[in-house]
């Protein structure tokens, strides 16, 4: 019987085996399918490229390396073992995921460059008035929510930083999840809004983080 490594817990210093021979090409992949392979490219804090062996290498984002929110951020260095899921394949491209929970998301937004987003509906908003959003992207510093003004159409990215996620959320973060937040501070010249989840009433921690914060490891994905 022959047999190969399909997934390696390095935590629990366990490991997965099966008889499936592994896709040698990435038309023989599906969604859902196991494949492991080295790390070959780590992009900073927006995520990493795995080969895996079909000709074309997989790319995991910051988002989907673990469940929840990436406290630690990446970790990962070239050269590392990763076993992971297909989650998606689209325009010849391999999209990743090291999550063991369901595999479907909830919508992504196209949304404006941040240079370019026009935020003055956000001025002026009750900081105790909440607001729905959909979590569009993860950085190590933070999350990324598309969410709309009241009376607008437009979405725009207003940015949530990590020590404003609310208690008990950071294990249930996942992208395309839905969100409560209010406005804590808006900058119309930068197109920057900032988010929290926390009540009014809970001390704020922005004044302790810094500008560069909001942009670090965002992903074009």
């Amino acid at each position: 019987m022959t047999v190969r490594i399909v997934w390696k817990d390095t935590d629990r210093g366990t490991i997965g085996l099966g008889m499936r021979a592994a896709a040698k090409n990435l038309d023989e992949l599906k969604i859902g399918d196991l494949v492991s392979g080295t790390v070959t490219q780590v992009l900073g804090q927006a995520g990493i490229f795995v080969d895996c062996g079909v000709g074309k290498d997989g790319y995991i984002p910051i988002g989907e390396l673990q469940e929840g929110f990436p406290l630690k951020g990446i970790t990962h260095e070239t050269g590392d073992f990763v076993t992971a899921r297909v989650h998606e394949i689209t325009d010849d491209k391999l999209w990743l995921t090291c999550r063991r929970d369901k595999l479907e998301r909830g919508p992504r937004y196209d949304v404006p460059a941040q240079a370019d987003a026009n935020v003055s509906g956000f001025v002026g908003i009750p900081s105790d008035m909440w607001l729905d959003g959909t979590i569009n992207d993860m950085s190590a510093a933070g999350i990324f929510v598309a969410l709309t003004a009241p009376g607008e159409m437009q979405k725009i990215s207003g940015f949530l930083h990590k020590s404003q996620i609310k208690t008990g959320y950071t294990s249930r973060a996942i992208l395309g999840g839905k969100v409560r937040v209010r406005v804590q501070s808006v900058d119309e010249s930068t197109g920057s809004v900032r988010l929290s989840m926390r009540e009014i009433t809970e001390v704020d921690a922005s004044e302790h983080t810094s500008s560069t914060d909001q942009i670090e490891g965002q992903s074009d994905s």
